[in-house]
């Protein structure tokens, strides 16, 4: 059996999905409809697609946005060590309790920082 591959961890969720965040050096794993889990104990793993990839702005970025003659490494630098995270909005399309995947709602959503894969 093959290793799973962790993507990132979870930011916030909801039963009809949840958002997960990763590192810009994760980005090459995760894709746009890719198909992810969430472990949720018990036996219970919840099933989705992502559906968005999302990066937002931080203070540092409105500023080199703005500054002229910003130097590649400075512009490197910020991309491989930025704090925000890159955000994956998943879509729940099911779940699995015990083995019998069920094409329906999870009956709770998954934790904060939970693992997805």
């Amino acid at each position: 059996m093959t290793q799973p591959i962790e993507i990132g961890r979870l930011l916030r969720a909801g039963t009809t999905g949840f958002i997960a965040g990763c590192r810009v050096n994760q980005l090459s794993v995760p894709s746009f409809g890719a198909l992810v889990r969430a472990p949720l104990g018990d036996g219970y793993q919840v099933y989705g697609l992502i559906h968005d990839i999302h990066i937002d702005d931080d203070g540092l970025v409105r500023q080199l946005v703005t500054a002229d003659g910003v130097s590649e490494e400075v512009m490197k630098d910020n991309r491989e060590r930025r704090i925000v995270p890159v955000e994956m909005s998943v879509l729940a399309v099911g779940y699995e309790q015990d083995g019998a995947v069920h094409h329906l709602l999870p009956p709770r959503p998954p934790l904060s920082l939970d693992v997805i894969y």
